[in-house]
């Protein structure tokens, strides 16, 4: 089931990112939910993973009915793979980590494989280069997308592993997700060397990133942005060599086509190593409060997307990430109660909060697609206008064409 979750999470970031299916085109629901700006989608992917995450991480629980949403925002962080269907045993946690950190390598792999036999394929038959650099790039696109959805979720189920919760009367060490596993045994120490060595392994991918796009930086960021940034907008999202790269800068300005790596490093320290940086729930909460300002402020002052909309939810978001973990040391510092807030008042007021970021992208989809529609019949309107001013008919190409041919000289050969 878990996995058919994941599965599900990646088909449907490819319908909103990338493909183009013939028996969706002029459908109003997937035309409005084409409409969302891609980068407003990320800012709710990345803000919602970040959210589901808080209780966990700092050890709280949040009032109803903002811990109940939490239980659906998971979705986002693909929290619900496990292996107690089919591992029966007491290595079930590790069993669960291994299922999260190989069956993405397995499906990279798979991609790999399946890219180069179409190549064999094309070479086979004789297929130009402009058919093996296309499925390069279709296969490379995937490889992005997938590494872009499980990446946090693998780092936080990773990184987890290494929370061990020591007592103070003993000295002894247990896994916090999993006390019954003594972070000391020989068992616990062998799983955590392989572990460390799949953690160095997924927190290169996003320097994999930056490889690519570095190699393309000229393209992505052509020297007229210095003078003109939207002329330089327009040079670049032309650029059809940049195709299998741009899920990773499509939505940021020119001079920030390095943006999705600073980014992924960003999520991947709210969802995984918040948790390593102090035993304390209060502490953990001040750090991601510290951390959440920080990113307001970033968002404010750069404005690192190309539409000034998106801009703006990105701010918001930083901004509820910034309440949920005020709410958190609130609760676990006892404030509530000297002020006497109510514990179903935050509950739906952080639920709220959290649920205005899609509604603002969505409203934001369904301005455009408005915008869309009336450019259409504008356009429509003048291609009218314009046939009734030459008195158009189906008929007027034809009969011109032939009263041009009765007038000519037929010449002797046969010719013209």
């Amino acid at each position: 089931m878990g996995i058919m979750g994941a599965a599900a999470a990646l088909a449907a970031l490819v319908f909103l990112f990338g493909v183009d299916l013939p028996c969706f085109r002029g459908n109003r629901v997937v035309h409005f939910f084409r409409s969302i700006d891609s980068g407003s989608l990320k800012v709710a992917w990345v803000t919602y993973q970040i959210i589901a995450s808080t209780s966990f991480n700092l050890n709280i629980t949040f009032p109803s009915p903002f811990s109940d949403m939490l239980g659906l925002l998971n979705f986002f962080s693909l929290d619900f793979l496990s292996t107690e269907c089919f591992v029966k045993s007491a290595d079930r946690y590790y069993a669960t980590v291994y299922l999260y950190s190989i069956f993405p390598l397995v499906i990279a792999a798979g991609l790999l494989v399946v890219c180069i036999l179409r190549l064999v394929l094309v070479a086979l038959r004789g297929g130009g280069v402009g058919e093996a650099n296309h499925i390069k790039s279709q296969h490379l696109w995937f490889f992005l997308l997938e590494t872009y959805v499980v990446l946090p979720p693998v780092a936080m189920k990773q990184l987890q592993s290494l929370d061990c919760i020591t007592l103070p009367h003993d000295g002894s060490a247990y896994l916090r997700v999993d006390t019954a596993i003594d972070c000391r045994s020989d068992g616990y120490l062998a799983f955590r060397d392989v572990n460390l060595c799949f953690i160095f392994v997924y927190q290169m991918i996003p320097m994999l990133w930056y490889f690519l796009l570095w190699g393309r930086r000229d393209a992505l960021n052509p020297p007229v942005s210095q003078t003109d940034p939207l002329l330089a907008l327009f040079v670049r999202d032309r650029d059809v060599s940049l195709k299998s790269l741009r899920f990773l800068f499509d939505c940021y300005r020119s001079d920030r086509w390095w943006f999705e790596v600073a980014e992924m490093y960003r999520r991947m320290v709210f969802v995984s190593v918040i948790p390593l940086v102090s035993s304390e729930s209060a502490t953990r909460a001040s750090f991601g409060a510290i951390l959440a300002i920080a990113s307001m402020m970033y968002y404010r002052e750069e404005q690192p997307f190309k539409t000034g909309f998106t801009n703006f939810i990105a701010y918001v978001a930083q901004a509820c990430i910034l309440l949920t973990f005020y709410a958190a040391l609130a609760i676990e510092t006892g404030v509530m109660v000297d002020f006497g807030l109510k514990d179903a008042g935050m509950g739906i007021f952080l639920a709220l909060c959290t649920s205005s970021i899609f509604f603002l992208a969505a409203w934001f989809g369904y301005k455009k697609m408005t915008q869309d529609r009336h450019e259409i019949i504008a356009r429509l309107a003048k291609s009218v206008a314009l046939e009734k001013a030459v008195e158009y008919t189906d008929t007027k190409f034809k009969t011109t064409v032939d009263a041009i041919q009765n007038s000519m000289v037929v010449r002797n050969d046969g010719g013209w």
